[in-house]
């Protein structure tokens, strides 16, 4: 004997078919949205790029110790350089814009008169070099702790110097 199901039942059944694939669909379409964004993270967070030259093993029949190529004047095997993208900022070396002491730098040496001077985020110790706009520059100076995520060149009295080193920059830490 078979039973007959009424069109009401199988009205419901097909529902709860269109229901689960609804379901199934949500699912798929969070992970994909979760793998987007841990991508997208990776993809996207490298402020910070470290990079080293390749280091190649030449013969060296002639015994020598250092061999210097063309075009690589200056290179040290090992040398590595950190590159970050920063916010780059000038001041004047005047009471107004530092404290009551201006020509004093965080590290106590006197920084008017130079132009080669930066203040730099507490992370990059007191003395490094920094490259910014081709221009080699010394971390003498801190920031204000709110700023520290920058780079202040110094622009000791030079009035239009801030306006012309702000922006957002390369920083060659080396």
């Amino acid at each position: 004997m078979e039973i007959e199901i009424p069109e009401y039942l199988k009205k419901s059944k097909y529902r709860k078919e269109q229901e689960e694939q609804k379901v199934k669909i949500a699912k798929i379409l969070i992970l994909v949205a979760v793998a987007l964004i841990i991508v997208g993270g990776l993809v996207f967070t490298p402020y910070t790029v470290t990079y080293q030259k390749p280091q190649y093993i030449i013969p060296d029949p002639c015994g020598l110790e250092v061999v210097t190529c063309e075009g690589e004047e200056g290179y040290e095997l090992g040398l590595t350089k950190t590159v970050a993208y920063a916010h780059v900022t000038g001041y004047n070396t005047v009471p107004e814009q530092t404290d009551d002491t201006p020509c004093i730098a965080a590290n106590g040496t006197n920084i008017c008169g130079r132009t080669d001077a930066v203040a730099c985020p507490r992370a990059i110790p007191l003395g490094t070099m920094v490259e910014i706009d081709g221009k080699d520059y010394e971390c003498v100076d801190r920031l204000a702790p709110k700023y520290d995520n920058r780079y202040d060149i110094s622009c000791d009295k030079d009035t239009e110097c801030p306006a012309k080193v702000t922006g957002y920059k390369e920083v060659i830490i080396k």
